[in-house]
């Protein structure tokens, strides 16, 4: 996934707040797509992909089981309210600086993959990037990719690209 350095996009906050106010257990994969995009707004696509996260509940409501989220969402929550706290320049700037570290024996590779599609890459986070790297002691530590093609769903929008740019790293 694409995911830039930052605040969180508004609309994670309403996927997250559409499905905790699903009551489980959820009837079925259907019920739970139907009720995301028809009353709570949620594109076809997020709605479906929110059926993969769905497990067989353990709960039985009218003598059927179906399903609960596989994640707790109570932790989801305390992640989405915690995301502005956190320092995502900062940790990768770490990874090539490491504090309280000698630079010239660190073989740590951070590699970032840029959605060309995604709008949220601002200039300012990308110049950011840029002077982490350029400060890195070894220009290899940090680099970036761009898929051009792609959009938040990287591995879906350009798989062909995303390969090439992993199997390069083996080669």
């Amino acid at each position: 996934l694409d995911t830039v350095p930052g605040m969180a996009h508004p609309s994670v906050s309403k996927v997250v707040q559409a499905v905790s106010s699903i009551p489980t257990p959820i009837l079925n994969k259907k019920d739970l797509a139907r009720q995301l995009v028809q009353e709570k707004g949620i594109d076809p696509a997020i709605a479906a992909w929110m059926t993969t996260n769905l497990t067989p509940s353990k709960t039985t409501t009218n003598n059927n089981k179906g399903y609960d989220f596989t994640f707790d969402m109570n932790v989801v929550q305390s992640i989405l309210n915690d995301f502005p706290n956190q320092n995502f320049m900062k940790m990768i700037s770490d990874c090539v600086h490491p504090p309280n570290n000698n630079n010239n024996n660190n073989n740590t590779k951070m590699h970032i993959v840029i959605a060309g599609k995604n709008n949220d890459w601002t200039d300012d986070i990308l110049n950011d990037i840029q002077d982490i790297k350029e400060e890195a002691p070894n220009p290899d530590m940090l680099q970036t990719h761009t898929l051009p093609n792609a959009g938040h769903w990287v591995h879906v929008d350009d798989i062909n690209g995303l390969m090439k740019t992993i199997e390069a790293e083996y080669e």
